[in-house]
């Protein structure tokens, strides 16, 4: 009795954390996404295990990785390379370059940059 009891009470806060992290981190993705603004244009790209594409872009820049282990490498102007989990947010002007590092997972991109 005293098992079960403490089994519930202990499980029923954990679903409760669960369902409000996955509230907050769609909040946090949908914010990102809004940050370029009204005017945008969007690339939504697929990179296949070990793959790097370049797109030459200015001002605001939101990167949002689905699939996979949602880790991506960025560099920005041939500069040093920046890890990225699932969310970045920039404001660049020239080329940036996108790398999957994944031996397995291909990985989609929504690259949404302003007008």
């Amino acid at each position: 009795m005293f098992l079960t009891v403490f089994l519930l009470l202990s499980i029923i806060p954990l679903f409760l954390l669960i369902a409000a992290y996955l509230a907050l981190f769609r909040r946090v993705i949908q914010g990102g996404l809004d940050y370029v603004g009204n005017d945008f244009k969007e690339i939504d790209i697929i990179l296949k295990p070990l793959e790097a594409k370049e797109f030459f872009l200015s001002g605001k820049v939101a990167v949002v990785v689905a699939g996979g282990d949602n880790w991506i490498n960025l560099r920005i102007d041939d500069g040093p390379e920046v890890r990225a989990f699932k969310i970045r947010l920039l404001r660049c002007k020239g080329k940036l370059e996108v790398k999957n590092t994944s031996r397995i997972f291909q990985k989609r991109l929504i690259i949404r940059y302003s007008v």
